[in-house]
């Protein structure tokens, strides 16, 4: 008997071949095998006599082969042709195999067997070429039934998935995570009796039922794990954060009002804050919403209660900005504020300190806010007592980074707040957020921002560029974005280097451009954005790396090449660099793409400026795994559910919570608290 963990090599026939090219699709156990669910069917289910069988459709013949001939093809001589005469007692027909010589060999003669595939015309004749053979039997695998086909890799065939899936299934003890009551209650089928159907249905209504039941483990598993997630929390300790100023008196001495949004996330922070628990909180709102002056205001109120605050940026440029904006704002509560990253270290209260003096402040407590990128994250980096851990641009930081800024300290839990400018679509709060508590920020401090999106082809460059140097002359600056830094023949789109050339050769010579990607060191990244600041550059041609946080007030104007390479948040995002501080802003977009499709996307981009539309027709493109990225999430497309079945989503986030309220700690669930656990171990998820 196997179990789910049985490594693959004890299947029989599973050799040292046989298990590498099993690796290649991540299957190293039984129950990854198992779990390695078919794309699609084909319905071979029609048996036919030879006489009566149609042309061109799925078809089983029952039938024996009475020869076979191996011969060259006169085409390609080195390309086999395998010819099989099959006969039953209404005639014969010819069965052609390509580039499968053994089948002569494997292929007995004379014995009944099921040959599945499609009949077509040949030179007036009828035949079948490379179809599926078994012999006959009262449960075949590979024909005469809905057929599985898998994704494969170099090595294995269709037919070898069939048979070592068909074994394991065979000699597989599983128990079930879910009581028999709890199956009735839900209507779900054992999860061994789902596994056997979703592999070998006998009919479409089972393996509907099957799928229903495969879906709900993985949609109950992803909210039960949150869940879980949330009631542990609550049994860690955390700083009290109770001396508390209200909103309103903190942002009196900084001349700024707040917007009902910011101030609901303030209050929401705050009560979160007084716990004794650590918070697990996330801002979300678009460019230019206020989330720096909700996180600066959650930054005083530890600062000012004794702890200090670990603020985390995902490049040294937003983190340079980002230091100066708090020191500006924190000022005015005697808060002090020091800058690190891996080449610059400032201090607001030691204006000529050195790295080492930096470290020092930070590891003795009386620097207050700690701004900087992953150098924060190093292990000769100490502070004294952290309260609070601010993650800005969350996605940007991979999961075992924003564990390690959390437990940067001994003792006490800091709380967390994490920060995007990508507003996550409700359906996956609900299915994969459960675990944090959310503030949305919509309304935006200075009113609605004015930005025009365009998009244009090739043939339009010429006219864009006349009207782009109009602007420059009256002293408005450009973005230009390109997706890849150098020139690649095999992709075809625009690079920033050869960008850069023609702009400043062919079609702006009298204009200050430069150039910013990610390979510059960041002591000249750092230069050209500040020579950009200040008004000395007029066009910046760049990648992505302008994407995130950057304030440059003089950009009106923001070109985007090959935009259809990019998804519909990040063009939001990059098109969040212009129209600041109440300008109007334009976005011009690239393509060449023929797809309609691509077109359609773009043009719907184009009319929509809000973000959270935007991030609801981005997931329905690109799906929840590449919607979170899963370099940084962890996160792993389903294998079987849908977030657009709403009804069974809820359906199984009810019976998670119910158990979870019934038993937070799962002691009476033991099989369910043993995959938890599993899937938290293997799991990188968002908190």
């Amino acid at each position: 008997m196997y179990s789910r963990g049985t490594p693959l090599s004890d299947l029989k026939g599973i050799g040292r071949a046989t298990a590498a090219a099993f690796r290649r699709l991540a299957i190293s156990t039984v129950g990854d095998l198992v779990y390695h669910l078919p794309a699609d069917y084909e319905d071979f289910r029609q048996q036919y006599s030879i006489a009566a069988a149609p042309l061109g459709a799925p078809a089983t013949l029952k039938g024996s082969f009475i020869s076979f001939d191996n011969r060259p093809s006169w085409h390609k001589r080195r390309l086999a042709i395998t010819e099989g005469l099959l006969q039953d007692d209404t005639g014969a027909m010819r069965i052609i195999w390509f580039g499968q010589p053994y089948i002569a060999r494997a292929v007995p003669l004379h014995t009944p067997l099921y040959i599945s595939g499609t009949i077509e015309l040949y030179q007036g004749a009828r035949q079948m070429t490379n179809p599926v053979w078994e012999r006959v039997s009262d449960s075949p695998v590979h024909t005469s039934r809905l057929v599985p086909w898998y994704g494969l890799t170099r090595g294995l065939t269709q037919k070898q998935m069939r048979f070592f899936i068909e074994t394991a299934l065979n000699g597989l003890a599983v128990e079930d995570w879910f009581h028999e009551k709890f199956r009735q209650q839900h209507r779900l089928m054992a999860i061994a009796a789902a596994l056997r159907t979703i592999h070998f249905p006998d009919n479409e209504v089972a393996a509907n039922l099957a799928r229903r039941r495969l879906a709900f483990d993985e949609l109950f598993f992803l909210q039960i794990s949150r869940l879980f997630l949330r009631e542990r929390r609550q049994t860690l300790s955390a700083p009290q954060i109770s001396k508390m100023m209200t909103p309103m008196a903190m942002t009196a001495p900084l001349g700024i009002k707040l917007t009902s949004d910011q101030e609901r996330a303030v209050v929401q922070i705050f009560e979160d804050l007084k716990k004794s628990y650590p918070m697990q909180r996330l801002l979300q709102g678009e460019v230019g919403s206020g989330k720096t002056l909700v996180a600066v205001m959650a930054a005083a109120a530890a600062a000012l209660n004794g702890y200090q605050v670990l603020y985390l940026a995902p490049t040294e440029v937003l983190a340079h900005q980002q230091y100066e904006i708090m020191r500006q704002w924190l000022a005015p509560f005697g808060v002090s504020a020091v800058l690190l990253t891996r080449s610059r270290f400032e201090s607001s209260n030691m204006p000529a300190a050195g790295r080492s003096a930096v470290l020092k402040a930070l590891a003795d407590g009386t620097a207050n806010v700690a701004v900087g990128t992953h150098a924060l994250l190093q292990r000769q980096v100490r502070f004294k007592n952290i309260g609070l851990v601010v993650v800005d641009e969350q996605h940007r930081f991979g999961v075992k980074q924003r564990m390690a800024a959390q437990y940067k300290t001994g003792g006490l839990t800091p709380h967390l707040l994490s920060m995007t400018a990508t507003p996550i679509p409700r359906t996956l709060q609900l299915a994969f957020l459960g675990d944090l508590d959310i503030s949305t920020l919509r309304a935006m401090p200075h009113g609605q921002r004015i930005i025009k999106t365009f998009l244009f082809g090739p043939p339009d460059r010429r006219r864009v560029e006349i009207g782009i140097r109009r602007r420059i002359d009256r002293g408005e600056q450009v973005f230009v974005v390109c997706p890849l830094i150098d020139p690649s023949d095999k992709l075809g789109v625009k690079s920033v280097t050869a960008e850069y050339e023609r702009l400043r050769e062919e079609a702006f010579p009298q204009a200050k451009i430069g150039l910013l990607h990610g390979k510059l060191k960041s002591g000249e990244k750092e230069n050209i954005l500040r020579a950009f600041r200040d008004g000395r550059l007029q066009m910046l041609v760049a990648t992505t790396v302008i994407e995130v946080g950057l304030d440059i007030a003089g950009a009106t104007i923001i070109v985007i090449e090959d935009a259809e390479r990019f998804g519909l948040a990040e063009l939001h995002q990059l098109r969040g660099r212009v129209g600041r501080r109440g300008k109007e802003g334009i976005c011009a977009l690239f393509t060449s793409a023929a797809s309609s499709l691509a077109r359609r996307r773009l043009e719907a981009f184009a009319r929509t400026t809000d973000a959270f539309q935007l991030a609801e027709q981005d997931l329905k493109l690109r799906g929840p795994g590449e919607w979170f990225g899963a370099e940084q999430s962890g996160f792993t497309e389903f294998k079987v559910a849908d977030l657009n079945d709403a009804a069974l989503l809820a359906e199984a986030r009810s019976a998670a919570m119910e158990i979870i309220n019934s038993d937070p700690n799962l002691a009476s669930y033991n099989l369910i608290r043993l995959k938890v656990d599993d899937l938290l171990s293997k799991e990188h998820h968002l908190s």
